[in-house]
């Protein structure tokens, strides 16, 4: 939905923004988490996709939104997908609008509600269930529990929408007849309503990822301090801002509608320990990418929908480094600084503003650059020239989504991810991750798996440290595999369980000095030997 469009239905207030004062969260700021969002498009690469296919898309795509029952099948090779599902949309055909009457919204007429969505002048293609209605609430959450049952790694929540958006067939907004009151529903108590049925189902599945799709200006000038806003961020794992910075609603300024006012709404997410997806349409140069710098802590996500196998931008593959800081205003732009570079953005409806560099950068493409010119809308990622990107450190949190300075699994090649809740000893343990990196894994038993870290500097001695730790094995020998660093065999015969003394749940580091080869990569191979399953919790590549 496009916010210009909302502009009638919402009072407009002015805001005083402040720029993000704090220091983001410890983590891998610098380097892109992607999110792919699908839809019918995009089956022509998930139908019947080669086995090349599938490791390109686990390899590029952290999390990948799919439908049930179409993605089903197709878990066994992607299993970290999102099922779409909405949190109370009906389509019109449905048994349950005959079914259940009292589920559905009505006007004070006692006329049928829809989403104002794919509207045809007489109705709509969805009906608007009352979110209100226990009923309804124990209904969704149990189809969805059904759902999540057959693997998928979440749940992403369509209309998530604390403002009101329920209307007539003709896409007219209309406030529905609330049963409880008997009167014309308030916006405060719709806030109520949708609020606790997020935290019913956040309390229904509380070991599942949830993304809320939701309006990030609901609440307006009080949204800080709105409990229904505050209770369905805190329902939620992560916040989808639907088209990101390139909404071309946003405007200068720090206006209610502005860019500033939804960067201060992503710090208000990070504020209560959440994480913001910006699920870009499609990529508007480098001012999406610059936009998701600016707020990065190392756990969101971006997200494009024109990226597909045949169609990738290098652009998502960058490694600025850690962030120096948060985002602060320098020569009328928006500005972070990494350690392998800086990103500049300028605002919508802003003048041009040119730049001096305060030394060489190159840009994404390997031009190289001592000053920069952004009109309105427009970004730049650069690279600092003077400190290589390929001399940044890559820390993964194999099978996971990322703790502390270890980010998303990614640069993976076969195998298959899980996760344990068990408390894993991290303590005395020298040079260990943090807890959560070991309670998620990667494993194989068949054949070996692989990580192949690109883009490293040629004739660098990196160091290795290969983090495991064992939670089935209860004796020696039930896992014994080998690791091999560029055809080299590291470690033979490798048993987690007896290195870390012959006990499981502890922690394991193993460290090694590595060149990249030929290609400037590090492949690192976890080969079984038919004793239990290969298996990797975490990898360090450290200049």
């Amino acid at each position: 939905m496009r916010l210009t469009s909302l502009r009638s239905i919402l009072p407009i207030t002015l805001l005083t923004i402040l720029l993000n004062v704090s220091l983001c969260a410890a983590g891998n700021e610098g380097a892109v988490t992607f999110a792919m969002r699908t839809g019918t498009w995009f089956d022509q690469y998930t139908d019947n996709p080669s086995s090349s296919t599938q490791a390109w898309l686990r390899d590029h795509f952290w999390r990948m939104q799919s439908t049930s029952s179409y993605f089903d099948s197709r878990l066994s090779w992607f299993p970290n997908a999102w099922v779409y599902l909405d949190l109370y949309g009906v389509p019109t055909d449905s048994p349950l609008v005959g079914q259940h009457p009292d589920w559905f919204l009505r006007d004070n007429s006692g006329h049928l509600l829809y989403i104002p969505f794919a509207c045809n002048g007489s109705k709509c293609s969805q009906y608007a269930a009352d979110p209100g209605n226990a009923g309804f609430r124990s209904y969704w959450i149990s189809q969805t529990s059904a759902i999540l049952r057959r693997g998928y790694k979440g749940v992403w929540i369509d209309d998530v929408n604390l403002a009101f958006r329920v209307g007539n067939g003709g896409g007219t907004q209309i406030a529905p007849h609330d049963p409880r009151t008997g009167t014309t529903m308030t916006v405060t108590a719709w806030m109520k309503y949708v609020a606790d049925f997020t935290k019913d189902i956040r309390a229904s599945l509380p070991n599942t990822e949830i993304v809320h799709n939701s309006i990030w200006f609901a609440g307006e000038s009080q949204r800080d301090y709105n409990p229904s806003v505050i209770e369905e961020i805190q329902s939620a794992d992560y916040i989808d801002c639907e088209r990101g910075v390139s909404d071309g609603g946003l405007t200068g300024g720090t206006g209610i509608w502005s860019l500033n006012a939804l960067l201060a709404f992503v710090d208000h997410v990070h504020t209560l320990g959440k994480k913001t997806i910006f699920d870009e349409y499609k990529r508007n140069g480098e001012y999406g990418l610059a936009g998701y710098f600016l707020i990065s802590t190392g756990g969101d996500a971006e997200a494009d929908q024109s990226m597909t196998p045949n169609n990738w931008w290098s652009g998502y593959e960058v490694n600025l480094g850690t962030a120096q800081g948060g985002r602060y205003t320098w020569n009328r732009l928006l500005r972070r600084d990494f350690t392998g570079g800086m990103v500049l953005l300028n605002p919508p409806q802003s003048g041009t503003v040119t730049v001096s560099l305060p030394h060489s950068f190159e840009r994404i493409g390997g031009s190289s650059v001592s000053s920069v010119s952004l009109g309105a809308g427009q970004g730049a990622v650069l690279l600092d020239s003077t400190n290589s990107q390929s001399l940044q450190p890559v820390r993964i949190d194999v099978g996971g989504s990322g703790s502390g300075f270890f980010s998303g699994d990614h640069y993976a090649n076969a195998g298959s991810v899980a996760s344990f809740s068990q408390p894993v000893t991290v303590s005395g343990v020298a040079g260990a991750a943090p807890e959560a990196v070991y309670q998620t894994k990667r494993t194989n038993g068949g054949s070996a798996f692989y990580y192949t870290i690109p883009a490293l500097e040629s004739g660098h001695t990196y160091t290795v440290k290969l983090h495991f730790a064992d939670d089935l094995s209860n004796a020696r020998g039930q896992r014994v595999f080998n690791v091999f660093l560029n055809g080299r065999e590291v470690l033979a015969n490798f048993d987690i369980f007896a290195s870390a003394g012959n006990v499981k749940l502890k922690a394991v580091v193993e460290q090694f000095s590595q060149v990249p080869d030929a290609n400037n990569e590090i492949v690192i191979e976890f080969a079984p030997t038919g004793k239990g399953a290969a298996l990797s919790s975490g990898i360090e590549i450290v200049p």
